[in-house]
């Protein structure tokens, strides 16, 4: 019976290796499915954990996880932002469980790490085969289209970000072999990893493969007296091969990648363009977060906060081709996302959750030479942190969590809570988090594919059906889209078209508690107040729009509509100059507006 129950849950285990080949058309971020499957994972782990006598908790690591997720959750109860806590607030304490059932599976279960290396091979190779099938216009999968394809992720940054965690265990798997078949099958495998990281043409890639060689270098270099791997010469030059040949079939012209990537030397090259519109953003997103942090240095402004106060400080970025742009929504730097929104403690324990196991994994591979795969895969995601956003990408943070597992085997007994009370009493309260983390990432599954349904209702004009359905789902659970807008947004503007204001300004002002600064919401409630007769309150709704989005025309022109319909044509005069004087006025939604009002000023001279 024992050994029926250690083969299930490495049954189990192995599931979270086919983690990036679940996909459902059901919702817009395939990472709300996957953490839904991640965190059943994580619950069935806890509770093996909890009827056995032989696991083991690294005490101290284990405290700084439920501290890091305590002050995440202090954070937003002092900005008065709790609902936003649920977006992503248990995710760590669901990767903390896989952390420790790695741990106990490498030890207890007898795991094979080299098996470890294969799946997470094997599926990658097949996640990029889907891949290159998908850039080249072929979707027998019935995938839902997207502007960055990216296999079942959905985005190419997200697919981009996983093989990069993943090319470091096919390139041991190749150095390591023995028989020649198996190095050809792990070569192909890699060859077609690569390919598909070189046709995503994600910059930050070549950074990566760049670092991963010279660790190799040195690595094996350091290692070659001391290690068992066959240092043949005919795998060096199979791997040089390899990625001569994937970095030439990058420069195929294939039908879906983006166009500002389909010049190979554009895209690789545009690290040095300042005004390169990604590096510019990245610029005032790390500016935005260090002013929000220096305002509220202790608890920050709220977990997950960050789009709602961006515009704070970078008004002057969001004009209207990008106000309802989804790229302001996250700070594109994992730590300085904790700065800003958690604050400096938060910040502290962050760190020292993310780079203690690299450093024990730096040690190790000292040691060890099959460490060395988990630490070039633990690196590259540090790389990642620091430019993007990967703790959002599920089926990354598997790898990752998987490598940080392997990095906390412990030395000695003295480091963990081992055949103890009190590690029985840790795993419960994680069961109680992971559980109740389950029904919280589960409801947020079941909400985003209601308002798929909602934003269908709307797209149809159908408002009454899509404020019944916007009704129904739990906004303290599912209180923004995956584009950050608050569903009372949304609702708002609903009620508006069915003609009941006082609920549409309900919902505007409900939408700005949560998110204070994205313009949209503030000039719907504008739009709203003038149509219910307060004139004066939307004249000076507009007005503070206007002093903090100066580059933001749409509510200018309602506010040069107003002055019309008053007849004050002396400041609609000078303020439909001022809109015409910036070009990007005529990206405005309401431009034709603006030209029909100045026939109308012409005229009136």
């Amino acid at each position: 019976m024992e050994n029926i129950s250690k083969k299930a849950y490495n049954f189990i285990f192995i599931i979270l290796f086919f983690l990036p080949l679940f996909y459902t058309r059901a919702v817009i971020d395939i990472n709300l499915f996957h953490i839904v499957i991640a965190n059943f994972i994580a619950v069935t782990f806890s509770f093996f954990l909890l009827f056995r006598s032989d696991f083991i908790i690294n005490r101290y690591y284990f405290f700084a996880v439920l501290l890091f997720i305590l002050l995440s959750y202090l954070s937003s109860f002092f900005n008065g932002n709790t609902v936003l806590f649920f977006e992503s607030g248990f995710n760590l304490s669901i990767y903390y469980i896989i952390i420790l059932f790695v741990i106990y599976s490498f030890q207890n279960l007898r795991f094979n790490i080299e098996n470890v290396f294969i799946f997470i091979v094997v599926i990658s190779s097949i996640f990029s085969g889907i891949g290159i099938l998908q850039l080249t216009g072929l979707n027998f999968f019935d995938m839902k289209e997207s502007l960055k394809p990216g296999s079942t992720l959905g985005i190419r940054n997200f697919a981009s970000e996983y093989l990069l965690a993943s090319i470091p265990f096919a390139i041991f798997l190749i150095l390591e072999s023995r028989k020649n078949i198996f190095t050809l099958l792990s070569g192909f495998g890699l060859f077609v990893i690569l390919t598909y990281t070189f046709l995503l043409r994600s910059r930050i890639s070549y950074i990566i493969l760049f670092i991963y060689i010279i660790f190799i270098i040195f690595f094996f270099l350091y290692h070659r007296k001391k290690t068992n791997i066959v240092f043949a010469k005919h795998k060096y030059v199979l791997l040089i091969i390899i990625l001569i040949a994937s970095f030439s079939l990058s420069f195929l012209p294939l039908s879906q990648i983006e166009p500002e990537r389909k010049n190979v030397a554009d895209a690789s090259g545009s690290y040095l363009k300042y005004r390169y519109e990604p590096n510019f953003g990245r610029i005032t997103f790390y500016d935005a977060s260090i002013r929000l942090f220096l305002e509220k240095p202790v608890f920050g402004i709220g977990t997950n906060a960050f789009p709602g106060y961006y515009g704070k400080y970078q008004w002057d970025e969001l004009g209207d081709r990008v106000v309802y742009n989804i790229s302001f929504t996250h700070p594109h730097n994992e730590f300085l996302k904790v700065l800003s929104e958690n604050g400096i403690f938060a910040f502290i324990i962050f760190s020292v959750i993310i780079f203690y196991p690299f450093i024990r994994l730096f040690k190790k591979i000292k040691l060890n030479i099959a460490a060395f795969p988990f630490f070039l895969c633990y690196t590259g995601v540090l790389i990642n942190m620091l430019v993007a956003f990967p703790l959002s990408n599920v089926s990354l943070m598997i790898l990752f969590t998987i490598s940080a597992g392997y990095a906390l085997i412990p030395y000695d007994k003295n480091e963990v809570i081992k055949k103890s009370h009190s590690g029985k009493i840790l795993i419960i309260f994680l069961i109680i988090i992971s559980v109740f983390s389950l029904y919280v990432n589960f409801i947020r599954y079941k909400s985003e594919i209601k308002y798929i349904e909602a934003m269908q209702m709307k797209f149809d004009n159908k408002y009454k059906e899509m404020t019944n359905i916007l009704e129904n789902i739990d906004k303290n659970i599912y209180p923004l889209d995956p584009n950050k807008m608050p569903l009372q947004y949304y609702l708002g503007i609903g009620y508006f078209e069915e003609g009941q204001y006082d609920k549409s300004l309900k919902c505007f002002n409900e939408a700005i508690q949560l998110m204070p600064y994205l313009p949209p919401i503030i000039s719907n409630k504008a739009t709203t107040l003038y149509i219910m007769g307060n004139i004066q309150e939307a004249e000076k709704t507009l007005l503070d729009l206007k002093s903090k989005f100066a580059n933001y025309y749409e509510p200018q022109i309602n506010l040069l509509a107003l002055y019309m319909n008053s007849k004050r044509y002396d400041e609609a005069k000078i303020l439909s100059n001022q809109i015409e004087s910036d070009s990007t006025s005529k990206y405005a939604k309401n431009y034709n507006l603006l030209m029909l009002m100045q026939k109308e000023l012409n005229l009136s001279r």
